[in-house]
């Protein structure tokens, strides 16, 4: 068949379907789901910074805790608060006071006035803190021994 000028063929057009980038306009509802996304994505945000920020208060204070770690470990001391003797010398009238765990003498002081006052050797141990009887100025220990 001879195809005449002018006239069509049936098979000379046909429509198919191709994936391609085109412009979209949102519609109202689309609108609406993208603002409740947003509105869910601060919300999300505003979390994960405050989160940061607690991590990062927790990292700035584990860093720190490490420089102190590694300066005590360079230094090989730190300084403490600990139980020293002092010994009185009331003769010479000074006191020494020396290191717990080396006995090194750390400093002499003279004695201060308050500091005078020490144990008497004889004292009953057993009696330590208990209060003696009044004196009434009549009886003595002496006058309650003779008489028995």
């Amino acid at each position: 068949m001879a195809k005449k000028k002018g006239i069509k063929d049936e098979r000379s057009t046909e429509t198919r379907i191709e994936k391609r980038r085109c412009i979209h306009k949102f519609t109202e509802q689309e609108i609406s789901g993208i603002n409740e996304n947003i509105a869910d994505l601060t919300k999300k945000l505003r979390k994960f910074e405050d989160e940061k920020k607690l991590v990062s208060s927790i990292v700035a204070g584990t860093d720190a805790e490490i420089t102190k770690a590694v300066n005590l470990k360079e230094a090989g001391e730190e300084e403490r608060e600990m139980d020293c003797s002092v010994e009185y010398d009331f003769v010479k009238g000074q006191k020494t006071v020396k290191h717990p765990e080396t006995g090194e003498v750390i400093e002499t002081l003279p004695i201060k006035p308050e500091e005078r006052e020490q144990d008497l050797p004889f004292a009953d141990k057993k009696n330590k803190g208990k209060e003696e009887p009044a004196f009434d100025g009549e009886t003595t220990p002496f006058d309650e021994e003779g008489d028995k």
